[in-house]
């Protein structure tokens, strides 16, 4: 199967910001259960293209003088096998044993991973805590709130990110090695292409995928961008602006194009 993407983020910064400089995830790697056949950024200006700590594709862009509007597209194609599993990247799962800012466990999340406590905790034991983090984190629609994921099961609503993140402090209470990932799913809603965040655990020996907004253990048609230890860590865009004391940001993302064909 094939997924072309159109991807365009723009903002508009009334104050013309003096400097901006953002990281950009927007890059797919290869993998066994993808394939990039054609990628390419359309950036206002050349950004540096590295790899930061998760072994993500990322791409440091500085824009110097003042602009109130800017647009960043990616667009490329790529193939993914739905019946393969994910394969082994080379990163220690126990790197994803740390907890972080968003996914801070207070006694809440602990009552609720208490629940599946157990000496050898199983795939299907985590299908199960998937299943319950989705009951007690209703879905809502919408981009990242900021919430941590106490405050997310406090409010029994979130956002995929939010549900990601409750189901990543669990896992790792329970010591399972969990992190989050970012990236774009194809047909679930409708026959499109939406951005989307999920997680992976580390269990049996490799990682597998657990997608809490739409019940899912398995990936299906997801199209992985970038993981870390949170949404900040994994999404494809994240900056810091210098400007006037009053400048007021405005961001939309939107994915223009997505079209399937199966081989």
């Amino acid at each position: 199967m094939k997924i072309a993407i159109e991807h365009n983020t723009a903002w508009h910064d009334e104050s013309g910001a003096r400097s901006v400089t953002q990281l950009l995830r927007l890059t797919p790697r290869d993998s066994a259960r993808q394939r990039v056949l054609a990628w390419d950024l359309a950036l206002p200006c050349q950004a540096t293209r590295g790899t930061d700590p998760y072994g993500n594709v990322q791409h440091v862009l500085t824009l110097d003088a003042p602009r109130q509007d800017v647009t960043l597209t990616a667009r490329g194609v790529v193939e993914i096998d739905p019946n393969a599993e994910e394969g082994d990247d080379g990163l220690n799962p126990l790197l994803f044993l740390r907890t972080s800012g968003l996914t801070q466990a207070d006694g809440a999340i602990g009552d609720l991973a208490d629940n599946f406590r157990m000496p050898h905790l199983s795939r299907d034991a985590l299908r199960a805590l998937m299943m319950t983090v989705s009951s007690e984190v209703k879905l809502e629609a919408g981009t990242f709130s900021g919430r941590t994921a106490a405050e997310a099961l406090a409010r029994h609503a979130g956002t995929c990110h939010d549900q990601a993140h409750v189901f990543l402090a669990c896992a790792r209470l329970l010591g399972v090695p969990a992190r989050y990932v970012s990236g774009y799913v194809h047909g679930i809603e409708a026959n499109r292409v939406t951005s989307h965040g999920w997680t992976e655990a580390y269990v049996h020996g490799r990682w597998h995928t657990f997608d809490v907004a739409y019940r899912l253990d398995r990936a299906t048609t997801h199209l992985k961008l970038a993981i870390g230890m949170d949404y900040l860590d994994a999404c494809p865009v994240r900056g810091v602006r210098f400007g006037r004391a009053r400048e007021r940001l405005s961001a939309h993302t939107l994915i223009e194009q997505a079209q399937q064909a199966n081989q």
